[in-house]
């Protein structure tokens, strides 16, 4: 199974332009600014990797987001996982590269699976807006929301 999108560097050391930085030939924290679309995937749909930055306004999601990279940022859209999985996995793995902060602020998530959003390594979650058709953990709401 793959990624149908992938959004920052497989191994972002690797001194290889064609998966990770080199100065002077890539840029150093890839961007990725979705407005609105269909993506379907059996499994990952998007796939915000070392150093990259997501950000997602809107559009229609089939599948999972697997978040590693440094930023994902969800204004609005509709994501759905019917395969028993969360609609968005977030795993830090590092402080800088694949910090994974996670920032929802609408939209709306719907599962077959027992969580929509899952964390690995105590990764920087906030939500702030959207629907969720699981409970959400209650360290993931910002300060202020319920």
């Amino acid at each position: 199974m793959s990624s149908l999108i992938e959004n920052g560097y497989y191994n972002y050391n690797s001194n290889l332009a064609s998966t990770g930085y080199v100065e002077g030939q890539n840029v150093q924290s890839p961007k990725l600014t979705i407005n609105n679309g269909l993506f379907i995937n059996d499994y990952t749909t998007i796939k915000n990797d070392d150093n990259g930055e997501t950000f997602i306004n809107n559009g229609q999601f089939y599948g999972m987001i697997y978040h590693v990279g440094r930023t994902l940022d969800i204004k609005d859209g509709y994501f759905n996982a019917s395969d028993g999985y969360e609609n968005i996995q977030v795993k830090k793995l590092s402080q800088n590269l694949n910090c994974a902060d996670c920032y929802i602020s609408g939209g709306t998530f719907e599962t077959n699976g027992s969580v929509n959003i899952t964390g690995t390594g105590n990764p920087t979650i906030i939500i702030t807006g959207g629907k969720f058709n699981k409970k959400v953990p209650d360290k993931y709401i910002g300060k202020g929301y319920t």
